[in-house]
Formats: C-alpha cells, structure tokens, sequence
C-alpha cells in the first residue's frame, strides 16, 4: 500500500503543480469536478469553484473513488 500510496501522491502533485483541473466518479455516482488543493495519505481536498474559496471544497476518500480524469474548464 506504500508504494501505491507514493506513485498516487506523485500524480497528486503534478495534478496540484500545474493546475490541472480533474474530474472524480466516486463509487456512489458523485461526480466532483475541480481542482487539487490539498491531500494526505487518505483523501484529496478538491476545490470545486477554482477560486480557492473553502466553502466549495469536498473532501474525497481514496477508497471512495471509481474513476478519475482530467477536464478543461
């Protein structure tokens, strides 16, 4: 799980570096779409409004999570 967890934290910081915004299918249907603020070895902050407004941001469990992709916005 270590070694996951290094390669996903990798493509996590490029994600974050470069301001790719990213689009999350969670296992329930939830579509999230927005940009990579924070994440640890459990779950992503992901900033829903791009404006680094707090009250947009939702929390994402990695083991929640079905499907990613990168999006234009």
């Amino acid at each position: 799980m270590k070694e996951d967890y290094e390669i996903l934290k990798s493509r996590l910081s490029w994600l974050k570096i470069h301001k790719t915004p990213v689009e999350i299918v969670t296992k329930t249907g939830n579509v999230f779409t927005g940009l990579i603020r924070k994440f640890d070895n459990q779950c992503l902050l992901l900033d829903e409004s791009g404006d680094n407004d707090r009250a947009t941001f939702k929390m994402v469990a990695y083991s929640a999570i079905e499907s990613t992709k990168t999006v234009n916005l």
